[in-house]
């Protein structure tokens, strides 16, 4: 995997639709992208935050991801 992009999900697993939530929101949870994220199964891979809103809003969602929420 040369990169990957994360974002929370608004439809349910299995809908095939593709629709970005924030990490906090939706159906996945804070938890299970936390858990992926801190695997270590990336730790070298560059990532992106598919999350919606500007810039600023993806920054909240990235400091969640790594505990760091302000």
């Amino acid at each position: 995997i040369r990169a990957f992009h994360l974002n929370g999900s608004k439809v349910e697993r299995g809908s095939l639709r593709d629709r970005h939530e924030h990490y906090h929101s939706g159906f996945i949870g804070v938890d299970a992208l936390r858990s992926l994220f801190h695997s270590g199964c990336f730790k070298n891979t560059p990532g992106i935050a598919e999350t919606p809103g500007e810039d600023a809003d993806r920054a909240a969602d990235i400091r969640m991801i790594l505990g760091r929420e302000e």
